[in-house]
């Protein structure tokens, strides 16, 4: 199964008029894919891929419709050309000893990511649609007679959990969707990283002091202040520490206590980059396999 292709999911950012513009602008570059003249063709190339995201659509609609092997190849290599393109900021990223720990970093990075998988994902889209939802958030906050921490998580359990539907699925646990935050968006369905980060920067802009705890066969949330450890994959289930004790103890895991400690950003990272490596390998993607691999390793070696 080619994830290039696979999915055809979008979320629109367009309106009419523009996706019209676009397409009277695209469309005849794509014909182009099947010239023979190598200079035509470089210079199409870099014209599409300059497009971006907004070449995309355009440039999987006519993969499907088209029957020139040539073309179609061309297009599959300006695809992943585009695909290529946050995969230079995640290393620099990753390369990086200065190591900011920021939710911000933290969103652009996940951003980045989300980008490889879908060069669709708009920034600006998920920026808005986080601080949308953390007003949400805070308006179901202020209409409990006790505002107090505890209202405040429950607020944001809410929201997160039954307004939006967030939520974990066993079904296609290994499908990348489950980890791009582009599709978690539209689908409302992640693994527990996945679900845990964008929790964690829903309640960094409602002032809840969280971060991420990278427990072996299991990503947590914890909560500062009440001191628990939030299990949003299970619903938002607040588990403590002897809970997570016992956890590993099922899983014949010996507990240390830096299993529970502060998860890093480039932690985070790291592992959501495992797990797609990991998904991508069920689904036979081996380009997006081999490109997140040398993403890796390059780092390790470096390291």
């Amino acid at each position: 199964m080619n994830y290039d292709f696979h999915k055809g999911i979008h979320i629109h950012y367009f309106d009419r008029a523009m996706t019209a513009e676009l397409e009277k602008k695209i469309s005849p570059m794509i014909r182009l894919l099947d010239d023979t003249d190598d200079s035509v063709l470089a210079a199409v190339r870099r014209a599409l891929i300059s497009e971006g995201k907004n070449a995309i659509p355009f440039l999987r609609s006519a993969h499907g419709v088209i029957t020139n092997k040539y073309q179609k190849d061309n297009i599959l290599d300006v695809i992943r050309k585009i695909r290529q393109n946050p995969l230079f900021l995640l290393r620099e990223f990753l390369e990086n000893t200065d190591k900011s720990e920021s939710f911000e970093t933290l969103e652009q990075q996940v951003v980045n990511l989300s980008s490889f998988g879908y060069p669709e994902t708009d920034p600006d889209y998920i920026h808005s649609f986080l601080d949308k939802v953390s007003l949400e958030i805070h308006s179901a906050y202020v209409k409990n007679s006790t505002t107090n921490h505890l209202t405040l998580l429950m607020a944001l359990n809410q929201v997160f959990f039954h307004k939006y539907n967030f939520r974990g699925t066993d079904d296609h646990y290994f499908n990348p969707d489950q980890s791009y935050l582009y599709s978690l968006l539209l689908n409302k369905t992640g693994i527990p990283i996945s679900l845990s980060v964008l929790y964690m920067l829903l309640a960094e802009r409602c002032g809840i002091d969280m971060y991420g705890v990278n427990l072996p066969l299991h990503f947590l949330a914890y909560d500062k202040e009440s001191d628990v450890y939030i299990d949003v994959f299970n619903s938002g289930i607040m588990l403590t520490k002897d809970d997570c004790k016992d956890f590993l103890r099922k899983a014949h895991i010996e507990f240390r206590d830096e299993m529970l400690h502060r998860a890093s950003n480039q932690t985070i990272i790291k592992r959501m980059i495992r797990n797609l490596i990991i998904a991508h390998q069920k689904y036979g993607d081996e380009w997006e396999v081999h490109q997140l691999k040398e993403l890796l390793n390059e780092n390790e070696r470096a390291d």
